[in-house]
């Protein structure tokens, strides 16, 4: 077995094996670099726009017993039972919770990572995941240090790593997760295609305590709050949206449609179709395989993506992509490295900010990233699925 830069070229197995210390230490550079730059820019006031939010809201409902959903002038875009699950930080002061939220963050950018390691690979050496867990901290969304992002990634891989080893853990994990429901739903598809219908009901059951400890606290009616939710949610991200993530397919549809009624019902129809699609594509591959998937987590993430609305801080739902293209059996095709890469240098950069700086506009940029790396990731699913007579590109086997 030969190595180039850490890159092992065996034909089949993880990208990486026994990488070189001095590309381990090249990465550790610039993951470091990367959450100094994410110190900078948690200082920053306007950054902490999303933290206050959250600590307001907290704060009325668990300490006041107030509906925040219901005042006609409070959009809270936050579900129920993570008002419930968050709302301890509302009882801290700011100058306590900011800097304790800004640490637990820098921990979870590297315990997230480490659970999706061992979820894929449970007995590796410790060795063998560090290189990915360094190349994840280097990814410009996983900077973001005081958003929630981070934490409903860590208990959506703590939900995978748990998977089989106790049911319990892993379903109250993901029902936790599913605070942020963009984040945890490609691993919640994954439970489903995998047939854990006990992961699934804990983690429903969860989700619906949370909304039950919420009404009982605020004496509200549970389908007043949900209809003012979802409400809320169609405001946002509907008609004339207030709010448009940069990974969005809607803008795309825009381009080429102008009635925005339109847009939202062909936008809504490509998402259902993709989803179904990934659906029927899960469930095939769940029956026989039910560990190692590219349909969930891997292809639900970029769906997720194209769907709702996410900023950079929400592109590290696509980790499980990265251990995945990483840590797979399949063979070491131009294709497999191919997308590995182009999903490592894309989450590195912001393309879009950088051409801003630059005086240009790449507005699509990231949705265009989105689509390759999901086309990447069905190309190669089609590929290992395929009898191996009908298989491309594999390489000679470099092993001794």
């Amino acid at each position: 077995m030969t190595a180039s830069h850490g890159l092992v070229t065996a034909s089949h197995g993880p990208l990486f094996t026994k990488p070189r210390r001095r590309f381990i230490r090249l990465w550790a550079a610039l993951a470091l670099l990367n959450l100094g730059v994410g110190i900078l820019l948690a200082l920053q006031p306007d950054r902490w726009t999303d933290l206050d939010s959250i600590m307001r809201w907290g704060h009325a409902w668990l300490v006041d017993g107030t509906n925040v959903y219901g005042a006609p002038d409070t959009f809270v875009d936050y579900p129920p039972h993570a008002i419930a699950l968050l709302s301890p930080l509302g009882v801290l002061p700011f100058a306590v919770a900011f800097p304790l939220w800004a640490i637990a963050n820098l921990v979870f950018v590297f315990l997230a990572p480490y659970f999706a390691a061992r979820f894929f690979q449970p007995h590796a050496p410790f060795r063998m995941i560090l290189l990915p867990i360094l190349m994840f901290a280097s990814w410009w969304g996983a900077h973001t240090l005081v958003q929630f992002s981070l934490l409903a990634l860590v208990l959506s891989m703590a939900a995978l790593m748990w998977a089989d080893r106790s049911a319990a853990v892993s379903g109250v994990s993901l029902g936790l997760a599913l605070m942020k429901p963009q984040v945890a739903l490609p691993v919640f598809l994954w439970a489903l295609f995998t047939r854990r219908w006990k992961i699934a009901t804990i983690a429903i059951g969860v989700v619906a305590g949370g909304v039950a400890l919420f009404c009982v606290r605020a004496r509200a009616n549970p389908m007043e709050v949900a209809g003012r939710y979802v409400a809320i949610r169609a405001l946002y991200h509907t008609g004339d949206a207030i709010l448009t993530g940069t990974s969005e397919i809607r803008p795309l549809v825009h381009l080429v449609v102008a009635d925005l009624s339109r847009v939202d019902g062909i936008a809504g129809a490509l998402a259902l179709g993709l989803l179904a699609g990934i659906c029927i594509a899960g469930f095939q591959e769940g029956r026989s395989y039910r560990r190692l998937l590219y349909a969930a987590p891997p292809l639900a993430a970029c769906w997720s993506l194209l769907t709702f609305y996410h900023l950079s801080y929400g592109f590290v739902v696509l980790l499980p992509a990265l251990m995945l293209l990483v840590f797979n059996d399949a063979e070491h095709t131009p294709l497999r490295r191919g997308v590995f890469w182009l999903l490592q240098i894309g989450m590195m950069l912001d393309a879009p900010g950088i051409a801003r700086r630059a005086g240009f506009s790449l507005p699509h940029a990231d949705r265009i990233l989105i689509l390759l790396i999901f086309s990447g990731l069905v190309a190669l699913a089609w590929r290992e699925a395929a009898p191996p007579e009908m298989r491309t590109e594999t390489l000679p086997d470099t092993r001794a």
